[in-house]
């Protein structure tokens, strides 16, 4: 006896684009950067034409810069946009969490047509392989580009990090309410 193929309930999806990345890295180590910067826009073009099964548009920027302020002391800052065009499914929107806009959000709590965040860390090396970061971040998700709301922004906290395993975070003060989806 032969089982009947259910019939298509969106389970199944064939995602195929064309699209390009441009990217400069101007970092002399890559694993603990002290010194340059690192861009990259990426653009995706999905459609039915090319055996997609959604039609939409996929836009990626992001910007990080790094300065040492003394041999042991680096300040980094982080930058990153994301947009979406036409009908993407919702995994094909600006999710949270999946590229490491703001530390501390799980991936697909926060997502939708448009996200925008930015961070700064300060890194101090301490003797023994010891280290301390700071960070703090801020960054919001809306429909459209023109939809930020100061009100809706999605605040990363504070964590101090000792040697390279523990972490313990701090609490976070915010007057930023957070848009849920």
């Amino acid at each position: 006896m032969t089982v009947p193929i259910p019939p298509d309930r969106g389970l199944r999806t064939t995602l195929t684009s064309l699209g390009f990345a441009v990217n400069r890295d101007t970092r002399p180590n890559r694993f603990y950067p002290t010194t340059g910067t690192v861009s990259e826009f990426t653009s995706d073009f999905f459609a039915n034409g090319l055996g997609s099964k959604y039609s939409f548009q996929s836009y990626r920027a992001m910007f990080n810069k790094y300065g040492s302020l003394s041999k042991n002391q680096v300040l980094a800052y982080n930058a990153f946009f994301c947009a979406t065009g036409g009908q993407p499914p919702f995994y094909g929107n600006c999710i949270y969490g999946t590229s490491n806009e703001l530390r501390g959000y799980e991936a697909g709590r926060y997502l939708d047509r448009c996200m925008i965040a930015t961070q700064l860390e300060y890194r101090l090396v301490l003797p023994k392989r010891f280290g301390l970061v700071g960070f703090g971040g801020i960054g919001g998700v809306a429909p459209g580009g023109r939809d930020f709301l100061p009100q809706q922004c999605l605040p990363s906290g504070w964590r101090r990090r000792v040697a390279f395993h523990a972490e313990q975070d701090l609490p976070r003060e915010s007057s930023c309410r957070s848009r849920r989806r």
